[in-house]
């Protein structure tokens, strides 16, 4: 229940924001939506048992205590881990190091790059629980977000650095670089459609050819990666509660939706806004490699989560648009059952994971699940 709650919280904030003329926001908007992140923050930051992995990452925390033994997680997030068992052998610590990466960068790059930012924290919420259960790819994706700020600015180095970064809490950061370059493409709408469409009429035909082709990488590093994935089979959900055919149904909904908004009421504002653009082909890239990586594996279509968070960017666009207050009333209104649809099919993934929420200061034996 209290997922939910917050997500009512953040609707409202967000109503207000559409509301609102940018050019003419109240003083302390910005200090109002460094508070709501922070209140995130701080139910991220002292969960306690709460998140998917939660007992194979404390299990490592506590490997990490022997500097001298072998690890098989990324350089940083084991030098992370080993820094702090220095401090303490409390995991919990470990937790709130990982809520402050996480929280210091993304709403920073939010309120920086989204028109109307409670619209982004909204969508941030519903498309990922805003990162309150955070695994080490979830790190890795804070720093690949913040990167972005350096494809804006056409700086490829210090983007390079933070995508490396990224890189060493999760290998699959690598993945981001060819952002840089995909960023800047101006794609028509007939290839836009064209990709997203047939990469998902794609995905259901030729599963066996997708398998092939990831199996010819070279590399010994992402090799090991994928075959790791690949050899659970097709089938295995990892913990999610939905199949393979299920995922690709879904992803094709949920980007389906986003693609028609954009090409239906933001297709001009592509042609002048060079950012706005940009989101907009990382989104069709991330489309088009879900539905083919998912086709072979669940698992492989967490490759594209670092694209996946210029979805929470493309939406607030929408009420950049002139329109009258009914109109704009009306259209967050589709925009927010539309998140409640998102959000419904995130948090049934993993429940038990998330419900009830246990916290370092809560009574666990008294945690109950509100309703």
């Amino acid at each position: 229940m209290y997922l939910y709650v917050i997500f009512g919280l953040l609707s409202l904030l967000a109503f207000w924001d559409v509301l609102l003329v940018p050019e003419k926001r109240p003083k302390g908007y910005g200090m109002l939506f460094f508070f709501v992140a922070f209140c995130l923050f701080v139910i991220s930051a002292f969960r306690y048992e709460r998140g998917t992995d939660w007992l194979a990452y404390e299990a490592y925390f506590r490997h990490c205590s022997v500097w001298e033994a072998q690890s098989w997680m990324e350089p940083g997030y084991t030098w992370l881990n080993k820094v702090i068992n220095l401090v303490t052998r409390n995991y919990s610590l470990m937790v709130f190091v990982g809520a402050v990466i996480i929280y210091t960068l993304k709403p920073r790059v939010i309120y920086l790059l989204a028109p109307f930012p409670f619209v982004a924290l909204l969508a941030w919420y519903a498309i990922s629980i805003a990162d309150i259960f955070p695994v080490r790819q979830t790190i890795a994706s804070a720093f690949v977000l913040y990167s972005v700020i350096f494809i804006i600015r056409r700086q490829f180095i210090p983007f390079l650095i933070w995508v490396v970064i990224a890189a060493t809490f999760h290998l699959t950061a690598l993945v981001f670089v060819i952002a840089y370059f995909i960023f800047t493409i101006r794609l028509s709408s007939f290839w836009s459609l064209m990709a997203f469409v047939g990469s998902f009429v794609l995905a259901l035909m030729a599963q066996g050819v997708m398998m092939q082709v990831l199996g010819s990488i070279s590399n010994p590093i992402i090799q090991e990666r994928l075959e790791h994935y690949l050899e659970q089979g097709a089938d295995n959900t990892f913990g999610s509660a939905y199949s393979t055919s299920q995922v690709l149904i879904r992803g094709f909904l949920n980007r389906g939706i986003i693609m028609t908004l954009v090409f239906g009421l933001l297709n001009k504002r592509r042609e002048v806004d060079v950012v706005f653009n940009g989101w907009v082909n990382l989104f069709i890239f991330s489309s088009a490699s879900f539905a083919l990586l998912s086709s072979v594996n669940v698992a492989l279509g967490r490759l594209v989560v670092y694209f996946d968070l210029s979805q929470i960017f493309i939406l607030g666009y929408l009420f950049t648009r002139k329109m009258n207050r009914a109109n704009r009333m009306l259209i967050y209104s589709i925009l927010v059952l539309y998140l409640i649809y998102r959000f419904y099919g995130v948090v049934n993934n993993y429940y038990d994971l998330y419900v009830p929420y246990k916290g370092l200061f809560w009574n666990y034996d008294m945690a109950v699940e509100l309703y």
